[in-house]
């Protein structure tokens, strides 16, 4: 069912007096050493990460947070090294990214579904099989399309054009703008190549089927033979007809998105955590969701997006507790963590945020398009563990040109069934 965000803009909107909170006495959350693993980003550095762990010190002073973090590769893999190797933090950062590998009793403790955890709205639809392995503070819009204002115009494509009316007419005004030479589409490697890949994808996929990892699950479909197929079709022709920045694999996140910033790409195709980055640049900038083939407007919305989870080996158990709700239901945490990285609050009741123009024109999106999962999950609808990562390897595979839009899905579908044994 499709689910439309009534009230959103005014629940962003609401002022910060006399909100419920969340106060755990120093007695309450024990004593120790913690060990924490965030998901640091060139919004979310570690100096943020650093700053609220100070307040939260201020606190509860007998208790030390041990802050590690990826030493380059993927955060989801650099967690499935740690817990292969026994080295699993205490507590750790958007392990959401791959549920499927991480949200199990044997590796995450259920979190208690008490009067702090209501401080969520609607806690209970991100329960797995009644137990909640993460708080879930926030919510990310993604697949949208951020575009150069002047470079769009430059190719004859002005506001009132805007959004596209459908996959085609966005296909369309992509070649427009390199029959004036310049770059359609920023891309980048690794992980944000899969994103690029899954982005213009998924609106039409979750469109004809919210539950589509279901019934995947089920053996009803597959990545061969249909949409997917499609969008890998068009991702390949894209990539040949040079739509996409042709230096892409060599270039990294920060990369790609300084590409855009600095005017060398028409659009970047990524989430609301963009937004965070931009303000600086000397151009206007615009946005829209990535279009449906069929032409209806729809938002791909996470549920989960930077989420805190306890090990179920956490010790001490009390402590590693008390600061996953710090981080995650902490008024002035909340607000810090959604600013910085360009998300939208998830709590009952939310702080006042800051927004920029671009966020508000996002905001509105949310308010008012169905909202749809995205290729990550959402509740009961999940991929297999490590599908983000074969997404990334098929998406490279096809703006190299190695590999057809056939075989990119035939190698998701054989991964799927290889996880599924």
């Amino acid at each position: 069912m499709l689910e439309t965000k009534k009230g959103w803009t005014r629940l962003l909107a609401a002022a910060a007096v006399m909100v419920p909170g969340m106060a755990l006495a120093a007695e309450e959350c024990g004593s120790g050493e913690v060990s924490f693993l965030a998901l640091i980003t060139p919004n979310l550095t570690a100096e943020i990460y650093l700053g609220l762990i100070d307040r939260f010190n201020d606190q509860h002073p007998d208790i030390t947070i041990q802050m590690i973090q990826s030493s380059g590769q993927p955060h989801e893999e650099y967690a499935r090294l740690l817990l292969s190797t026994g080295s699993f933090p205490d507590v750790a950062g958007s392990l959401n990214i791959d549920r499927a590998s991480f949200f199990r009793p044997d590796v995450l403790a259920p979190l208690p579904l008490d009067d702090d955890a209501q401080l969520i709205r609607n806690v209970e639809s991100e329960t797995t099989d009644g137990d909640l392995f993460a708080y879930t503070p926030f919510s990310q819009p993604i697949s949208l399309v951020f575009y150069n204002k002047a470079m769009f115009e430059a190719a004859g494509i002005t506001e009132d054009m805007l959004p596209p009316a459908n996959m085609a007419e966005f296909e369309a005004m992509l070649y427009q703008v390199r029959d004036e030479g310049m770059v359609p589409m920023a891309v980048a490697n690794s992980w944000a190549a899969g994103w690029a890949f899954f982005q213009l994808t998924q609106p039409t996929v979750f469109l004809e089927s919210p539950e589509w990892y279901i019934e995947r699950a089920e053996g009803a479909v597959t990545f061969a033979d249909g949409t997917w197929e499609r969008g890998a079709e068009r991702f390949v022709r894209w990539a040949a007809d040079g739509i996409f920045d042709p230096d892409a694999l060599s270039t990294d996140y920060a990369s790609g998105q300084g590409k855009f910033l600095a005017g060398d790409a028409a659009t970047w195709v990524m989430g609301s955590f963009f937004t965070a980055a931009a303000g600086d640049q000397d151009f206007e900038i615009g946005v829209f969701p990535v279009p449906t083939e069929t032409g209806e407007q729809v938002i791909n919305l996470r549920t989960d997006p930077n989420s805190i989870s306890v090990s179920v080996t956490a010790d001490p158990m009390a402590a590693a507790i008390c600061f996953a709700k710090f981080m995650a239901l902490d008024q002035e945490s909340n607000k810090t963590l959604a600013e910085a990285d360009g998300l939208f609050s998830n709590l009952a009741v939310p702080p006042a945020l800051e927004l920029t123009d671009l966020q508000k024109q996002i905001a509105d999106y949310i308010a008012s398009l169905p909202s749809l999962p995205t290729a990550l999950g959402r509740g009961s609808s999940q991929p297999v563990a490590g599908l983000t990562s074969e997404y990334t390897a098929v998406a490279e595979a096809m703006l190299q040109g190695l590999m057809t839009a056939a075989e990119a899905m035939a190698q998701l579908d054989d991964y799927w069934e290889s996880q599924s044994e």
